[in-house]
């Protein structure tokens, strides 16, 4: 396994300079087609201004409304954040602060090593509330220490 690499904090000039798509599909069961192209289309295009790109409607959504979503199952972004006791194999420890960085903390899916079959959202909630627990903790032990420290 290769250790992450730093990022540069801002791409360089030629990746602004040259518009990526930009795909989004929303998953709305209930809603009609219409009410869903456009949902996708306010969507998709202030995505792709925000990242100066250029938004382009799914072949489906483009169709008369009795079109059937074509949407065959759904993703999760994981591990680019990854989670491990050694900073040359992630990038956040078991608390879910940044390695070399005393205040930076990331709680979400991107820590997970690896993916499972199941939803991640449950396991991304239980993290969230460890963590909130981990940060209360610090903040009551800096609040006892504070009044002696001159």
């Amino acid at each position: 396994m290769t250790p992450p690499r730093a990022m540069p904090m801002e791409p360089p000039a030629s990746a602004l300079a040259t518009p990526l798509p930009v795909t989004s599909t929303l998953v709305l069961a209930v809603m009609a087609p219409a009410p869903l192209r456009t949902a996708a289309t306010l969507f998709g295009n202030e995505l792709a201004r925000a990242c100066n790109g250029r938004f382009q409607l799914e072949p489906w959504l483009e169709e008369d409304d009795s079109a059937v979503p074509r949407v065959f199952g759904t993703s999760h972004h994981l591990g680019t954040t990854r989670m491990a006791d050694d900073p040359g194999q992630g990038v956040v420890d078991r608390e879910c602060k940044v390695h070399g960085i005393d205040n930076l903390y990331v709680a979400g899916s991107s820590v997970f090593p690896t993916g499972g079959w199941a939803f991640p959202t449950f396991t991304i909630v239980a993290l969230s509330l460890r963590l909130a627990e981990h940060l209360r903790s610090r903040l009551e032990l800096v609040s006892l220490v504070a009044p002696f420290v001159v």
